[in-house]
């Protein structure tokens, strides 16, 4: 009998296994301005239970910003519950989809439409990436580049899952880095 638990337990271990054999969301490039990030200035700018954000490029072909937004959502430390489309001032969210190499600096949080070079379509079978910034008027707060599995659609679990790993790198609840900082 122990055999034979022996070998159920290897076989469940094998399935589990294989079903973890999915690329996992890995974060490239993080950068957080601790002088700068606040969560009561991110709060207070979301009172409404919506966050504005900007977006670059389309995770898929022909999406719209709408589309692209509304399967997200935000770490539960923050107040908002859902991203809507924003203008390109206040506190926002910039998320560039596929982007060449990672905007460096305040670049992230120009106008839109100064970002589009930055940008290239989605590729059928290609590793989905994006850079996410959170901005407060033109000044980077922070910002993650991510990278995860193919996607199939904004309806495939990966594409969600894979911008919440950024989402939660640059939307930290406190204390930072073994530091507390005070709102």
């Amino acid at each position: 009998m122990p055999k034979a638990l022996y070998r159920t337990g290897a076989l469940l271990a094998l399935a589990l296994l294989a079903g973890c054999a999915g690329i996992a969301p890995v974060v490239t490039h993080q950068d957080l301005d601790v002088d700068f990030y606040r969560t009561s200035i991110l709060n207070a700018a979301t009172v409404d239970g919506t966050l504005p954000a900007t977006v670059v490029g389309a995770p898929v072909a022909g999406a719209g910003a709408a589309d692209a937004l509304a399967p997200l959502r935000l770490p539960a430390t923050i107040n908002a519950h859902r991203l809507v489309p924003g203008k390109d001032e206040g506190v926002r969210l910039v998320i560039l989809y596929h982007p060449k190499a990672a905007a460096a600096g305040d670049r992230a949080c120009a106008p839109a439409d100064s970002l589009a070079p930055l940008v290239t379509a989605p590729a059928a079978g290609a590793a989905f990436t994006a850079q996410v910034v959170l901005c407060q008027g033109r000044r980077r707060v922070s910002t993650a580049l991510v990278t995860g599995p193919a996607i199939a659609g904004l309806a495939d679990p990966a594409y969600a899952d894979t911008l919440m790993a950024a989402l939660v790198t640059i939307l930290p609840s406190l204390p930072i880095r073994g530091f507390t900082i005070i709102n």
